[in-house]
């Protein structure tokens, strides 16, 4: 079978990936090059404020399905990992601080 020239292969290099952001085999590849286009796992740009994060943005919010799955209110929320968010990524354009509850 021989490989279509125009879909680009993702060599996977953890030593490119910024210390916020850890790609394992079952991270989707929208996410790691997004990454390693300077952006946010999601397609955001990123805010580059020291502290924030996706855990403490108000945007932030899980839903539960069969079990929890941590989503970003800024995106359209999917059944799958594409649109998953991890607490400790950078923040991005869209990052509000999270008020006390």
């Amino acid at each position: 079978m021989a490989e279509d020239p125009q879909i680009p292969l993702i060599s996977f290099r953890p030593s490119e990936d910024p210390p916020w952001f850890t790609a394992g085999k079952n991270t989707p590849a929208t996410h790691i090059r997004n990454v390693r286009k300077g952006l946010h796992p999601l397609g955001f740009a990123l805010l580059g404020k020291a502290g924030a994060r996706c855990g403490n943005c108000e945007n932030l919010y899980r839903r539960l399905w069969i079990r929890g799955y941590i989503k970003c209110r800024k995106t359209i929320a999917t059944h799958g990992p594409g649109t998953d968010v991890r607490k400790k990524w950078a923040a991005c354009e869209h990052w509000k601080e999270a008020q006390p509850q």
